[in-house]
C-alpha cells in the first residue's frame, strides 16, 4: 500500500507542457480517466499470497521495494485565452486527468480452501479502500487546479498568464503530493488490519 511519489513529481513536470492531453473532443472542461491494472498473485495462504505480492507487485520509488498496490496519477491542464484591448484574460481552462490503480488478483485457476478465499478478499477490501483515497485526492487535485486557472486575474500578456497558471497548479500538486504522504504514513489502522490477515 503505497502512492509513488517520485511518479507523482515526475507527472507534474510532464504537466509544464500545458497543452492538451487527448486528441478526442473534449466534452467537460475537468476530464478523468480511471485504468486499473492487475498483476497475478498466487498462495494456498493469506502469508503465501503476501509473499507474492511482495514479489510481483508494482515497484514503488519511494520505498526503494515492490509494494502490494500503487496509485499514480498523470494531470495535465491547457489555458485558452482571448487577447483583446491589450488584456489577455482566461476563455477556457481545461484540466485532464488519468489515475491508474496496480493491483493484484488471484491467478486464473488458483486453488485454495474457502477460508483463505474469504480472507483474501478482505485482504484486497483494504488494498482497495486505501488506493481510493488517493484516487479522491487526486480528484480533489483537478478539481482545485479547474478553479485556479478559472479564477487567474487578467494580465496585459498572455505569457505572464500562462506563467502564473503553470506556476498554481504546480503548487497544488506539490500540495497533493504532501496530502497523499500524510495520508500513506497516517494509514496505519489499515495496515495493523493487513497484517492480522496475513497471520491467519
Amino acid at each position: 500500500m503505497d502512492v509513488r511519489l517520485a511518479a507523482l513529481v515526475s507527472a507534474i513536470a510532464i504537466a509544464l507542457t500545458a497543452g492538451p492531453a487527448v486528441a478526442k473532443k473534449k466534452t467537460r472542461d475537468v476530464n478523468i480517466q480511471t485504468v486499473t491494472k492487475f498483476y497475478a498473485i498466487s498462495g494456498e495462504t493469506p502469508a503465501e499470497l503476501a509473499k507474492s505480492m511482495r514479489r510481483y507487485g508494482p515497484y514503488s520509488s519511494a520505498h526503494g521495494r515492490r509494494v502490494f498496490a500503487t496509485t499514480n496519477r498523470v494531470l495535465r491542464w491547457n489555458i485558452d485565452h482571448a487577447y483583446e484591448n491589450g488584456i489577455c484574460r482566461v476563455k477556457r481552462a481545461t484540466i485532464d486527468l488519468k489515475i491508474t490503480y496496480n493491483m493484484p488478483k488471484l491467478r486464473d485457476g488458483i486453488r485454495m480452501r474457502r477460508s483463505v478465499r474469504n480472507t483474501w478478499r478482505q485482504m484486497y477490501r483494504l488494498l482497495d479502500r486505501h488506493e481510493k483515497v488517493h484516487g479522491a485526492n487526486y480528484r480533489r487535485l483537478a478539481r482545485d487546479s479547474y478553479k485556479a486557472l478559472k479564477s487567474l486575474k487578467s494580465e496585459k500578456s498572455c505569457r505572464v498568464l500562462h506563467r502564473k497558471g503553470n506556476a498554481l497548479v504546480l503548487a497544488l500538486a506539490r500540495e497533493d503530493v504532501e496530502r497523499n504522504a500524510r495520508f500513506e504514513r497516517s494509514d496505519t489502522r489499515n495496515y495493523r488490519r493487513m497484517d492480522r490477515l496475513i497471520k491467519r
